[in-house]
């Protein structure tokens, strides 16, 4: 047993490299996936925006959660437009939207949080 303890720790240790080797490569391939997919939900949160939107921020998960918050004439416009784009989930305004300080009135600030379907 004595003659044996050195070969079993060096068997044990390679299984420990080997399985973190494994949990990295599980890793590059998630942010692969992510890599591929924001960009996509990016282009399809710009598309399915109506035109009379500014936007300040847009925030996206790797997970397919996200918010937008900008400036609207019209926020429940805003929810709706995504609502009707079926890669939306849920889209729906957070908060009370507020009218910026000094402004003429037309437009109000909001924060629109969604879900999107991420393929696995």
């Amino acid at each position: 047993l004595i003659r044996l303890a050195q070969p079993l720790a060096a068997v044990r240790d390679a299984r420990l490299q080997i399985h973190g080797a494994e949990t990295l490569l599980q890793e590059v391939a998630r942010a692969r996936v992510a890599a591929a997919v924001l960009p996509r939900q990016l282009i399809a949160i710009v598309r399915a925006l109506p035109d009379s939107v500014v936007v300040t921020s847009i925030t996206l998960e790797a997970n397919g959660s996200g918010a937008v918050t900008g400036l609207a004439r019209r926020p429940l416009a805003v929810a709706a437009a995504l609502e009707q784009d079926a890669q939306f989930v849920h889209p729906r305004l957070d908060g009370a939207s507020v009218r910026p300080a000094g402004a003429s009135g037309e437009w109000v600030r909001f924060t629109l949080l969604f879900s999107t379907r991420v393929p696995q």
